[in-house]
Protein backbone atom coordinates (compact mmCIF):
# COMPACT_ATOMS: atom_id res chain seq x y z
CA UNK A 1 0.00 0.00 0.00
CA UNK A 2 0.92 3.29 -0.99
CA UNK A 3 2.21 6.31 1.33
CA UNK A 4 -0.85 7.76 0.24
CA UNK A 5 -3.44 5.08 0.80
CA UNK A 6 -2.56 6.16 4.56
CA UNK A 7 -3.77 8.34 7.38
CA UNK A 8 -7.17 9.84 7.44
CA UNK A 9 -8.52 11.59 4.35
CA UNK A 10 -8.08 14.73 5.18
CA UNK A 11 -4.86 14.59 4.99
CA UNK A 12 -4.85 15.33 1.00
CA UNK A 13 -6.57 19.03 2.18
CA UNK A 14 -2.92 19.76 3.90
CA UNK A 15 -1.05 21.17 0.64
CA UNK A 16 -4.15 22.38 -1.20
CA UNK A 17 -4.73 24.50 1.95
CA UNK A 18 -1.30 25.54 2.21
CA UNK A 19 -0.79 26.29 -1.76
CA UNK A 20 -4.51 28.61 -1.68
CA UNK A 21 -3.40 30.95 1.64
CA UNK A 22 -0.19 31.40 -0.14
CA UNK A 23 -2.01 33.00 -3.20
CA UNK A 24 -3.99 34.90 -1.29
CA UNK A 25 -0.54 36.16 0.06
CA UNK A 26 -0.78 34.39 3.33
CA UNK A 27 -4.01 34.78 5.07
CA UNK A 28 -8.01 34.51 4.41
CA UNK A 29 -11.13 34.22 5.98
CA UNK A 30 -11.94 30.93 6.94
CA UNK A 31 -15.14 30.84 4.84
CA UNK A 32 -13.45 31.72 1.47
CA UNK A 33 -10.24 29.99 1.98
CA UNK A 34 -12.37 26.93 2.13
CA UNK A 35 -14.07 27.62 -1.03
CA UNK A 36 -11.03 28.27 -2.54
CA UNK A 37 -9.57 25.02 -1.88
CA UNK A 38 -12.93 23.23 -3.10
CA UNK A 39 -12.22 25.09 -6.53
CA UNK A 40 -8.58 24.38 -6.73
CA UNK A 41 -9.69 20.80 -6.55
CA UNK A 42 -12.40 20.72 -8.64
CA UNK A 43 -15.06 18.98 -5.72
CA UNK A 44 -18.46 19.16 -7.28
CA UNK A 45 -21.14 20.88 -5.50
CA UNK A 46 -23.04 17.44 -4.79
CA UNK A 47 -19.81 15.96 -2.90
CA UNK A 48 -19.65 19.24 -0.74
CA UNK A 49 -22.97 18.68 0.25
CA UNK A 50 -22.26 15.52 1.88
CA UNK A 51 -23.12 15.99 5.35
CA UNK A 52 -22.45 13.98 8.50
CA UNK A 53 -24.41 13.16 11.45
CA UNK A 54 -23.61 16.38 13.00
CA UNK A 55 -24.74 18.10 10.26
CA UNK A 56 -21.73 19.60 9.17
CA UNK A 57 -20.28 19.05 5.96
CA UNK A 58 -18.06 16.11 5.18
CA UNK A 59 -15.47 17.87 3.05
CA UNK A 60 -15.79 21.42 4.77
CA UNK A 61 -14.88 19.46 7.92
CA UNK A 62 -11.88 18.13 6.49
CA UNK A 63 -10.41 21.20 5.64
CA UNK A 64 -10.82 22.15 9.29
CA UNK A 65 -9.01 18.90 10.41
CA UNK A 66 -6.30 20.70 7.93
CA UNK A 67 -6.39 23.40 9.19
CA UNK A 68 -6.09 22.24 12.78
CA UNK A 69 -2.70 20.07 11.71
CA UNK A 70 -1.38 23.23 10.48
CA UNK A 71 -1.98 24.60 13.68
CA UNK A 72 -0.33 22.14 15.51
CA UNK A 73 2.73 21.94 13.27
CA UNK A 74 3.25 25.65 13.90
CA UNK A 75 2.21 26.42 9.89
CA UNK A 76 -0.52 28.36 10.96
CA UNK A 77 -1.19 31.05 13.06
CA UNK A 78 -3.73 30.69 16.12
CA UNK A 79 -4.27 34.18 15.79
CA UNK A 80 -7.59 36.52 14.87
CA UNK A 81 -11.35 34.47 15.11
CA UNK A 82 -12.47 33.66 11.60
CA UNK A 83 -8.84 34.74 10.09
CA UNK A 84 -6.69 31.60 8.77
CA UNK A 85 -2.93 32.83 8.86
CA UNK A 86 0.16 31.40 7.57
CA UNK A 87 3.14 31.63 9.77
CA UNK A 88 6.79 32.53 8.52
CA UNK A 89 7.37 28.84 8.46
CA UNK A 90 4.11 28.20 6.67
CA UNK A 91 4.81 30.45 3.77
CA UNK A 92 8.20 28.62 3.40
CA UNK A 93 6.51 25.38 3.68
CA UNK A 94 7.15 23.02 0.54
CA UNK A 95 6.09 19.70 2.21
CA UNK A 96 5.51 16.42 0.32
CA UNK A 97 3.03 13.58 1.17
CA UNK A 98 5.23 11.68 2.49
CA UNK A 99 6.58 14.64 5.18
CA UNK A 100 2.85 15.40 5.74
CA UNK A 101 2.51 11.63 6.54
CA UNK A 102 5.60 11.48 9.19
CA UNK A 103 4.37 14.41 11.09
CA UNK A 104 0.65 13.42 11.47
CA UNK A 105 2.37 9.97 12.79
CA UNK A 106 4.78 12.21 15.21
CA UNK A 107 1.46 14.68 16.27
CA UNK A 108 -0.62 11.49 16.98
CA UNK A 109 2.37 9.76 18.97
CA UNK A 110 2.80 13.02 20.77
CA UNK A 111 -1.28 12.94 21.99
CA UNK A 112 -0.89 9.53 23.15
CA UNK A 113 1.66 10.25 25.30
CA UNK A 114 0.34 13.08 26.94
CA UNK A 115 -1.59 12.60 30.24
CA UNK A 116 -4.32 15.40 30.63
CA UNK A 117 -7.62 15.79 32.67
CA UNK A 118 -9.92 15.75 29.70
CA UNK A 119 -9.07 13.20 26.42
CA UNK A 120 -8.85 14.31 23.65
CA UNK A 121 -10.79 12.76 20.36
CA UNK A 122 -7.26 12.86 18.53
CA UNK A 123 -5.63 10.56 20.99
CA UNK A 124 -7.79 7.63 20.40
CA UNK A 125 -6.22 5.46 17.17
CA UNK A 126 -9.73 3.86 17.05
CA UNK A 127 -11.52 6.80 15.72
CA UNK A 128 -11.84 8.53 12.20
CA UNK A 129 -10.98 12.32 12.84
CA UNK A 130 -12.62 12.06 8.85
CA UNK A 131 -16.05 12.00 11.07
CA UNK A 132 -15.74 13.51 13.63
CA UNK A 133 -16.00 17.74 13.97
CA UNK A 134 -12.77 19.01 15.53
CA UNK A 135 -13.00 20.05 19.23
CA UNK A 136 -12.63 23.68 19.13
CA UNK A 137 -15.55 23.76 16.29
CA UNK A 138 -18.24 21.49 18.73
CA UNK A 139 -19.29 25.09 20.08
CA UNK A 140 -20.06 26.62 16.97
CA UNK A 141 -22.04 23.50 15.55
CA UNK A 142 -24.08 23.17 18.81
CA UNK A 143 -24.43 26.73 18.43
CA UNK A 144 -25.95 26.70 14.93
CA UNK A 145 -27.96 23.35 15.62
CA UNK A 146 -29.43 25.77 18.30
CA UNK A 147 -30.62 28.33 15.57
CA UNK A 148 -31.89 25.59 13.36
CA UNK A 149 -34.38 24.33 15.81
CA UNK A 150 -35.72 27.57 16.02
CA UNK A 151 -39.50 28.05 14.43
CA UNK A 152 -39.11 30.02 10.73
CA UNK A 153 -41.01 33.00 12.72
CA UNK A 154 -38.41 32.58 16.06
CA UNK A 155 -35.56 32.46 13.31
CA UNK A 156 -36.74 35.44 11.77
CA UNK A 157 -36.98 37.34 14.92
CA UNK A 158 -33.76 36.29 16.15
CA UNK A 159 -32.00 37.82 12.75
CA UNK A 160 -34.44 40.80 13.52
CA UNK A 161 -32.42 41.55 16.89
CA UNK A 162 -29.10 40.81 15.19
CA UNK A 163 -29.51 43.46 13.00
CA UNK A 164 -30.92 46.12 15.32
CA UNK A 165 -28.02 45.17 17.36
CA UNK A 166 -25.54 46.22 14.57
CA UNK A 167 -26.74 49.33 13.45
CA UNK A 168 -29.85 48.62 11.17
CA UNK A 169 -33.37 51.00 11.69
CA UNK A 170 -36.86 49.95 11.35
CA UNK A 171 -36.29 46.64 11.55
CA UNK A 172 -39.49 44.95 9.97
CA UNK A 173 -40.63 40.94 9.67
CA UNK A 174 -42.64 41.25 6.63
CA UNK A 175 -45.99 39.39 7.20
CA UNK A 176 -45.93 35.42 6.15
CA UNK A 177 -49.16 35.90 3.18
CA UNK A 178 -47.40 38.63 1.41
CA UNK A 179 -43.72 38.29 1.91
CA UNK A 180 -42.93 36.43 -1.27
CA UNK A 181 -39.58 35.73 0.25
CA UNK A 182 -38.87 38.18 1.56
CA UNK A 183 -38.52 37.99 5.41
CA UNK A 184 -38.42 41.60 6.33
CA UNK A 185 -37.13 45.11 5.66
CA UNK A 186 -35.02 47.50 6.96
CA UNK A 187 -33.04 51.16 7.07
CA UNK A 188 -29.50 51.19 7.61
CA UNK A 189 -27.78 55.08 7.86
CA UNK A 190 -24.40 55.29 6.09
CA UNK A 191 -24.40 58.91 7.27
CA UNK A 192 -26.63 61.90 8.36
CA UNK A 193 -26.67 61.89 4.47
CA UNK A 194 -26.95 58.20 3.06
CA UNK A 195 -29.14 55.41 3.61
CA UNK A 196 -30.11 52.01 2.22
CA UNK A 197 -32.99 50.13 2.03
CA UNK A 198 -32.39 46.73 2.84
CA UNK A 199 -34.35 43.69 2.23
CA UNK A 200 -33.85 40.79 3.81
CA UNK A 201 -34.36 36.61 4.07
CA UNK A 202 -33.74 34.11 7.06
CA UNK A 203 -33.08 30.51 6.15
CA UNK A 204 -32.42 27.63 8.12
CA UNK A 205 -30.42 25.30 6.00
CA UNK A 206 -28.47 22.55 7.69
CA UNK A 207 -26.38 22.23 3.67
CA UNK A 208 -25.58 25.00 1.03
CA UNK A 209 -27.63 27.57 0.38
CA UNK A 210 -27.94 27.52 -4.06
CA UNK A 211 -28.04 29.89 -7.11
CA UNK A 212 -31.80 28.98 -7.58
CA UNK A 213 -32.41 30.39 -3.92
CA UNK A 214 -30.53 33.80 -4.52
CA UNK A 215 -32.55 34.27 -7.98
CA UNK A 216 -36.16 34.31 -6.01
CA UNK A 217 -35.06 36.49 -3.31
CA UNK A 218 -33.74 38.91 -6.45
CA UNK A 219 -37.33 38.03 -8.13
CA UNK A 220 -39.10 38.75 -5.10
CA UNK A 221 -37.61 42.20 -4.76
CA UNK A 222 -37.87 43.29 -8.00
CA UNK A 223 -41.84 42.96 -7.82
CA UNK A 224 -41.66 45.26 -4.75
CA UNK A 225 -43.11 49.27 -5.80
CA UNK A 226 -40.19 50.56 -4.36
CA UNK A 227 -37.15 47.21 -4.60
CA UNK A 228 -34.58 49.21 -2.11
CA UNK A 229 -30.48 49.25 -2.16
CA UNK A 230 -29.72 46.10 -1.04
CA UNK A 231 -30.73 42.27 -0.37
CA UNK A 232 -29.21 40.10 2.86
CA UNK A 233 -29.59 36.59 3.22
CA UNK A 234 -28.85 35.20 6.61
CA UNK A 235 -28.68 31.53 6.61
CA UNK A 236 -27.10 28.78 9.23
CA UNK A 237 -25.66 26.95 6.62
CA UNK A 238 -23.36 27.87 3.44
CA UNK A 239 -23.65 29.45 0.43
CA UNK A 240 -22.59 27.15 -3.01
CA UNK A 241 -20.01 28.80 -5.19
CA UNK A 242 -22.95 29.10 -7.84
CA UNK A 243 -25.11 31.32 -5.34
CA UNK A 244 -22.09 33.35 -4.32
CA UNK A 245 -21.09 33.72 -8.85
CA UNK A 246 -25.39 34.85 -8.41
CA UNK A 247 -25.12 37.12 -5.53
CA UNK A 248 -22.35 38.67 -7.42
CA UNK A 249 -23.22 38.72 -10.86
CA UNK A 250 -22.29 42.40 -12.59
CA UNK A 251 -25.14 44.46 -12.86
CA UNK A 252 -27.54 42.59 -10.88
CA UNK A 253 -29.21 43.72 -7.84
CA UNK A 254 -26.71 44.00 -4.75
CA UNK A 255 -27.02 41.01 -2.11
CA UNK A 256 -25.21 40.27 0.79
CA UNK A 257 -24.03 36.65 1.92
CA UNK A 258 -23.89 35.98 5.84
CA UNK A 259 -23.25 32.32 5.84
CA UNK A 260 -23.35 29.69 9.45
CA UNK A 261 -19.73 30.65 10.54
CA UNK A 262 -19.93 34.67 9.62
CA UNK A 263 -23.22 34.02 11.83
CA UNK A 264 -21.58 32.60 14.80
CA UNK A 265 -18.91 35.12 14.54
CA UNK A 266 -21.73 38.09 14.93
CA UNK A 267 -23.14 36.66 17.18
CA UNK A 268 -19.80 35.98 19.53
CA UNK A 269 -18.79 39.75 18.76
CA UNK A 270 -21.81 41.54 20.20
CA UNK A 271 -22.23 38.46 23.09
CA UNK A 272 -25.74 38.19 22.07
CA UNK A 273 -27.38 35.06 24.02
CA UNK A 274 -23.76 33.87 24.51
CA UNK A 275 -21.72 34.54 27.66
CA UNK A 276 -17.83 34.76 27.64
CA UNK A 277 -16.27 31.87 29.21
CA UNK A 278 -12.44 31.44 29.64
CA UNK A 279 -10.82 28.18 29.71
CA UNK A 280 -7.33 26.88 30.63
CA UNK A 281 -5.83 23.65 29.09
CA UNK A 282 -2.79 21.92 31.20
CA UNK A 283 0.78 22.41 28.95
CA UNK A 284 2.66 19.70 29.60
CA UNK A 285 5.40 20.82 27.97
CA UNK A 286 5.81 23.82 30.04
CA UNK A 287 6.33 21.43 33.11
CA UNK A 288 8.92 19.28 31.29
CA UNK A 289 11.99 20.79 32.60
CA UNK A 290 10.88 20.66 36.39
CA UNK A 291 10.21 16.94 36.85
Amino acid sequence: MGTKNKGPEFLKYITPLIEVLKEQGGAGRSSEIRQLVVSRLNIPESEVEVMLKSGVSRVLNQIDWARNYLKEWELLSSGERGIWRLTDSGLRANLSFDEIYHLFQQTQEKLRNKSVSKPNVEQDPSLNLDEIVPEETIYQNEFLKLLKRLSPYGFEKLCRRLLIEEGFQNVEITKQSRDGGIDGVAKLNINRFVSFKVFFQCKRYKGGVGSEEIQMFIGAIDGETNPGDKGLIITTGHFTESAKKAAEKKGGFPIELIDGEKLVEMFESLELGLNPKTIYEIDQDFFEEFK
